[in-house]
């Protein structure tokens, strides 16, 4: 298994648990209650400005969150654990050595240094105990009425981006402005 993807899966899951967790509880204004301080949210806001200037061709993420550090989530996740955040994730003490553990690995990937074969399956073990915890947790929240599985976002290939909070506002439609032509070949993920 690739370990930068499984860096990337894990630490967009816990953007996505976060965001999803906090609007339910604190409603869709959450981030100036999250927990960070404005000027980390401001820097967040500075990212996504220049990613915007980068990114003239292509579609940039409109989740503010996906420009946080790494460490922000834990200052959020830390702040708000009773609840959810706990219910999911466990103890704080085990969680905390494990995000760590995933901090400090993801910077020599981050950097394309290559980590040593036991880093790679200790970085694989942490990201999957944290993805089957979430995946578990989401589980038990479901109905006995809830037989098929649940679409958390979906992205295709030219970057429109479909989240469920956008579903009250929008009908259940995207519109992404762009027209499709005979031959065009999207794909999902």
């Amino acid at each position: 298994m690739d370990v930068t993807q499984a860096l990337r899966d894990t630490e967009n899951t816990l953007r996505d648990f976060i965001a999803a967790t906090l609007e339910r509880s604190l409603g869709r204004e959450w981030l100036g209650s999250c927990g960070v301080t404005p000027d980390r949210i401001a820097k967040w806001r500075e990212r996504q400005s220049e990613e915007q200037r980068r990114q003239e061709a292509g579609v940039v993420d409109e989740r503010l969150l996906y420009y946080a550090d790494f460490y922000d989530l834990k200052t959020i996740l830390k702040k708000h654990w009773q609840g959810d955040f706990s219910e999911a994730l466990g103890e704080w003490r085990r969680f905390e050595v494990l995000f760590d553990e995933l901090a400090r690995y993801r910077d020599p990937d981050a950097h394309r240094r290559e980590l040593l074969p036991h880093q790679q399956s200790l970085v694989l073990g942490i990201a999957g105990d944290i993805r089957s915890r979430l995946v578990r947790w989401h589980s038990r929240r479901e109905s006995v009425d809830d037989c098929f599985p649940r679409i958390e976002s979906a992205r295709d290939s030219l970057g429109n981006l479909w989240i469920p909070s956008m579903m009250a506002s929008r009908a259940g439609q995207l519109d992404t402005g762009t027209t499709l032509h005979r031959g065009t070949r999207l794909s999902s993920s």
